[in-house]
């Protein structure tokens, strides 16, 4: 996924993996040392201009087949002198 946006010139971008999550069964799901279920929560940050995380967006469903996507314009304060 993260190459899906950085083909796309989006450079600020951030993946975190979940390690407790429960599916639609309602089953939990979790990590246990040294070993991660698949299925647990992934959520990826991308930050770029609207044009270009749409751009990426088929990759990123190809890749989450069963996965919920949400965009959400948010604006950006760099550090002072960044």
């Amino acid at each position: 996924m993260h190459e899906a946006f950085r083909e796309q010139g989006i450079e600020d971008v951030s993946v975190h993996r979940g390690i407790l999550g429960f599916d639609r069964s309602s089953e939990i799901l979790s990590a246990r040392p040294l070993r991660f279920h698949p299925d647990l929560p992934v959520v990826v940050e991308a930050a770029g201009t609207r044009w270009r995380v749409e751009a990426a967006l088929p990759r990123v469903r190809a890749a989450l087949p069963r996965g919920l996507i949400t965009l959400s314009e948010v604006e950006l304060h760099p550090p002072e002198g960044g």
